[in-house]
């Protein structure tokens, strides 16, 4: 078995896992970055995100990654006569964009490279290398039928929600919530704006979850949907079916699905030699689903203390889990995703009644701050006013 030696190894090729590498490698430490597929992006998700993400992403917007430029969302309540419109500019918010998620990865990893990182595509990681005291010193890696020893003194995890390399040195909790999703891209849909993003709530919707229309230009659309039931396509196309109005002239040219961790963050982000990222660490705002920017966070996070703990010569928890420290409190992060689930777990209790008089009640800056995490008392302390409401919903965010 041939063998080789880094200071960090990084496994998985997301925003995330792209970032820590990049970080790590710009610190000058040795860092490889392992994907098992032979291109970035083929896991299906949508590539919508804020400007404040594309700004920590390094990447300047352009049309060679970047579909459609969005200046603001609508949401239907179950009753669809009703519903929150918002802009941008309203809630002090750049611009939103739908990324070409592959093309979005791809231009990341040209930054990780000009770093100076190594990238290896097609290549399986079997296992992690673990000595005394769980302690990772590496992973053993296969291009093709070639096994390879690879030595590091950090591994960073971001190889997604469905990895079991670290979770028994690191496990996910009970808490570690999936979700389906699945998604058409779509064209000729018709009666929406072309700079809005599109969403759909209920419990015939999408229970515990909600449907999506994004525009992702020259006539295309991604039209999705994610549930906390079982039959999510059949959910999906039952719901394009009850909008002819939108749909009935659109033609599908492609499917994709997904699963998606909502459970919050998992109980341990770092142990010795090691760090979760991204899906892997539960990275993602359990109401939105959206984890782009969240994981890309966590990425820079963690290749900043790989490289520090690397530096100081000592690689064990006690000084990786100054990662863990800063994403979740002194960042505002942990926070966040934990107020997120919250607020996601008090929605699912609402009938369809209770959410279109939630639509009467919010606005679009409520409607950013419930699903984000942020200031959810302020919403919950408004919501009081409701006598249903108030016991169903803002008490439970007050808890």
């Amino acid at each position: 078995m041939r063998q080789v030696e880094y200071d960090v190894v990084v496994i998985g090729g997301g925003p995330g896992g792209l970032l820590a590498a990049r970080v790590a490698a710009e610190k000058g430490v040795r860092t490889l970055l392992i994907e098992k597929e032979s291109h970035f992006g083929k896991k299906p998700c949508s590539g919508a995100i804020s400007s404040r993400g594309m700004q920590l992403s390094g990447l300047t917007p352009s049309p060679k990654f970047v579909d459609a430029v969005v200046k603001g969302f609508i949401v239907h309540a179950p009753d669809e006569t009703k519903n929150v419109k918002t802009l941008n500019s309203e809630i002090n918010e750049g611009p939103g964009y739908v990324t070409n998620k592959a093309l979005f990865l791809k231009h990341l990893a040209i930054l990780t490279a000009k770093a100076g990182s190594d990238i290896w595509l097609n290549t399986i990681v079997e296992s992690l290398i673990v000595e005394n005291n769980n302690f990772v010193k590496g992973v053993i890696a296969r291009q093709g039928t070639e096994r390879i020893e690879v030595r590091a003194k950090v591994v960073i995890d971001a190889s997604g929600y469905a990895s079991k390399l670290s979770t028994d040195i690191l496990p996910r909790g009970t808490r570690y919530e999936i979700i389906p999703a699945v998604q058409y891209i779509m064209t000729n849909v018709e009666d929406v704006d072309d700079d809005l993003l599109y969403f759909y709530v209920g419990n015939e919707v999408a229970p515990g979850g909600y449907a999506w229309i994004f525009p992702t230009g020259e006539g295309t659309y991604e039209v999705g949907l994610g549930a906390m039931r079982p039959g999510t396509k059949a959910i999906l196309d039952a719901w394009i079916k009850k909008h002819p109005d939108k749909f009935s002239k659109s033609k599908i040219i492609k499917y994709e699905s997904a699963a998606i961790p909502i459970g919050g963050l998992v109980p341990k982000l770092a142990g010795n030699g090691i760090m979760l990222v991204g899906d892997a660490a539960g990275q993602v705002i359990p109401l939105t689903g959206g984890g782009n920017h969240s994981s890309m966070a966590g990425g820079r996070m963690a290749g900043e203390v790989a490289a520090k703990a690397i530096e100081l010569g000592d690689t064990s928890v006690n000084t990786l889990s100054e990662y863990e420290r800063l994403y979740i409190k002194e960042s505002e992060w942990g926070s966040r995703i934990e107020k997120s689930y919250k607020v996601m777990k008090a929605l699912v209790s609402l009938s369809d009644d209770d959410l279109n008089k939630l639509a009467e009640m919010i606005d679009g800056k409520d409607i950013v701050d419930l699903a984000n995490g942020q200031n959810i008392g302020r919403v919950a302390r408004k919501l009081l006013k409701h006598p249903i409401l108030a016991s169903k919903l803002a008490l439970k965010i007050l808890e």
